[in-house]
């Protein structure tokens, strides 16, 4: 019973994340009429365990009894019945406050409030009792509750009684946590200044700094901590660490002027900047962008890469088990790989393809595949979810090569499928990509990364981008997520790649640029005479937001026919709507054809144009071959508003992308 109320309360929250209360409300008063049920049961069970005694302790409650009270003594009996009777209590305060939450989105105030109330007073009797028995755990509970229970109650009153001093402090930091939760920002920042008052510290003023944050005027805001950071209260070291505060604050609202500003301080009181400093040097990077091919120059060895002495050469086959059946032939190149003195590894042609699970790549490795190589998915390692890993990972790993020896890609093989029909019959699941990066000075030439679960390629970075990749005459073609998922990198150079027949789990982009956090990079990315075609998701997804300048060029690129529009943008909008100043970042589009078809526009904005765009010498083709006037004619940019109340904040956002159309025509 209880799980099945727990699974309607999933179905709501997800519900109401996605579409908004009015369509959630009707999933959460079924939550709630359940719940009570239940709370009702657990209410006679424990007016009989307390008239009967041992003789209900049958598990109705959740809590193990396995005891036969007649084995215990007094004091062991009194134990139990006070850990039953706190036992109790908690999951009581968790169904009250449960009903409360329930009722409150299904539009029952009246309900809520009568609820809530009921779990404030039993959990702070829960608290009282955990405190007493030092359950920490229990007392965690109850302390979050309590503040959860403070953010929704619609009577919701600040503490009457502030002590002073660090207490005091304390007690107006709680409420700030309350308010900003509540979205009650001006209140908030007023309860951190009056702990500030009470007890200036740094630990306040970043509090504050949170609240703050979430209304009008980041340039007075900037100001404030820089007043802040010549507070004579304040030593050195804090004075500046409250700069270091402003100097990335200041970093991730677009503003290098007031970086430049705030480091040199720094540098007057004998201390250097923190790595918010280097968006200095972002700016001037974007302000080259982008480069001239001149000076792209895609390495051909190691050397390239500054390894200063390459080792020897050895082939995968000699550490083939002879006795193996070649069901799992991970061993026999991850040995090959970690063998000593090693630089050159030959994976040869076989009369069976080479089957694995996933290899982990030394740095300094130059891995090469002869013409007609075939590395699949070991069996298991495609069907099984516990083994979704890609199959070559490239983790904190650099100068790193890994190269086909045939005339076209096809002629050597990574993926976990030996073709699209069989992935389309087998892979209909999320699940391992054919190389993963987090390195820097990667090469992948002459290769298909293809028939994957998830990606081709799969790049990203933990705390710092992949750096430096090169992608020379790859093709990424029939994988199920993406052709290549670009997560968090900064410098990469991708010609004459093909990214192709993406289908089965969303997006299906030919390249998702889509970052996790603000923190991380879409930076200077080049394609040169790349083809998109015929991908699920469209041709190139810049789905984005980021502290750093979005930097993208393509020359010479085809985006043939396909579902989507050749390139879609649009953005992660945790972060850029509640900017002050335009997001940095530059898309050009130059010597290349977009092709449109069913009616959709070569170029789609989803949500708002955010970065600006410039065409060169390119344009729209119509290629689909339906009835003239079937689909109306001139249509080459398209913008989707018609998305949920995630991407309803688009329309207010302040800033309008400098969209260059004049180098892009239609062929009629």
């Amino acid at each position: 019973m209880f799980g099945d109320i727990a699974g309607v309360e999933r179905e709501a929250e997800k519900v109401l994340s996605l579409r908004g209360r009015e369509a959630a409300a009707k999933i959460f008063a079924k939550a709630a009429k359940m719940r009570e049920v239940h709370l009702r049961e657990m209410e006679k069970f424990e007016s009989r365990r307390k008239s009967q005694g041992d003789a209900v302790l049958s598990g109705d409650l959740e809590v193990d009894v396995s005891v036969d009270a007649a084995d215990m003594g007094e004091a062991e009996e009194a134990s139990l019945d006070k850990s039953l009777d706190m036992r109790y209590i908690a999951q009581i305060s968790e169904n009250y406050y449960q009903l409360g939450y329930d009722h409150l989105f299904a539009s029952n105030a009246e309900e809520a409030e009568k609820y809530f109330a009921k779990a404030d007073k039993s959990t702070a009797e829960l608290l009282k009792a955990a405190e007493k028995e030092n359950d920490k755990e229990l007392c965690a509970i109850a302390r979050k509750r309590l503040f959860n229970i403070r953010v929704y109650r619609k009577d919701y009153t600040a503490p009457k009684v502030i002590p002073v001093g660090e207490a005091g402090a304390a007690v107006w930091l709680g409420e700030l946590d309350v308010l900003r939760a509540r979205g009650a920002f001006d209140e908030a920042a007023e309860a951190g200044e009056r702990a500030f008052s009470l007890s200036p510290s740094v630990k306040v003023i970043k509090k504050i700094l949170a609240a703050r944050d979430n209304l009008p005027g980041k340039e007075a805001l900037i100001d404030w901590l820089l007043k802040h950071s010549s507070d004579k209260r304040f030593n050195k070291i804090e004075r500046i660490e409250i700069l270091n505060i402003a100097g990335e604050y200041a970093s991730k609202k677009f503003r290098p002027e007031t970086v430049k500003k705030i480091a040199q301080i720094i540098k007057s009181l004998g201390s250097e900047p923190r790595g918010w400093v280097k968006i200095l040097d972002e700016y001037e990077e974007f302000a080259r962008f982008p480069r001239p091919e001149s000076e792209i120059v895609f390495p051909k060895t190691l050397k390239d890469f500054g390894v200063a002495k390459e080792g020897k050469t050895v082939k995968a086959s000699n550490y083939l088990d002879l006795d193996s059946d070649g069901k799992d032939m991970t061993r026999a190149i991850q040995e090959a790989l970690n063998a000593p003195d090693v630089s050159k590894v030959i994976i040869d042609k076989l009369e069976r393809p080479w089957r694995i699970t996933s290899v982990k790549i030394p740095s300094n490795r130059h891995i090469v595949l002869e013409k007609g190589v075939s590395i699949i998915g070991e069996e298991i390692s495609r069907t099984v979810k516990k083994a979704d890993g890609s199959m070559f990972v490239i983790s904190k790993a650099a100068n790193i090569i890994i190269e086909g020896l045939g005339e076209k890609p096809e002629d050597c093989h990574i993926g976990k499928f030996s073709t699209r029909e069989e992935r389309r019959r087998r892979g209909t699941r999320y699940g391992g990509s054919a190389v993963g990066i987090e390195g820097r000075n990667v090469l992948i030439k002459n290769v298909s990364l293809s028939y994957n679960n998830n990606d081709g390629c799969s790049i990203g970075g933990q705390f710092s981008p992949s750096r430096q990749l090169w992608f020379d005459n790859v093709k990424f073609d029939g994988n199920f997520r993406q052709g290549m998922s670009v997560i968090n990198a900064k410098g990469m150079y991708l010609r004459k790649c093909v990214f192709s027949n993406t289908d089965g789990g969303a997006p299906m982009a030919g390249v998702d640029f889509e970052p996790v956090y603000p923190s991380e990079y879409v930076n200077e990315i080049y394609f040169m005479d790349c083809v998109f075609s015929k991908n699920g998701g469209g041709g190139l997804l810049v789905a984005t937001s980021s502290f750093h300048p979005v930097t993208i060029s393509a020359r010479r690129c085809l985006f043939e026919s396909q579902p989507c529009s050749g390139i879609l943008t649009t953005a992660r909008t945790t972060y850029y709507t509640s900017a002050e100043k335009p997001a940095l970042g530059l898309i050009q589009i130059e010597d290349s054809t977009l092709c449109r078809w069913m009616g959709q526009g070569a170029v789609d904005f989803l949500g708002c144009p955010l970065f600006d765009m410039k065409f060169i010498n390119s344009k729209v083709k119509i290629s689909d071959k339906r009835p003239r006037g079937t689909v109306p004619d001139g249509t080459m940019v398209t913008t989707n508003a018609v998305w949920g109340p995630t991407w309803a904040k688009w329309r207010d956002y302040p800033f309008k992308a400098k969209i260059d159309f004049s180098g892009l025509s239609q062929e009629k």
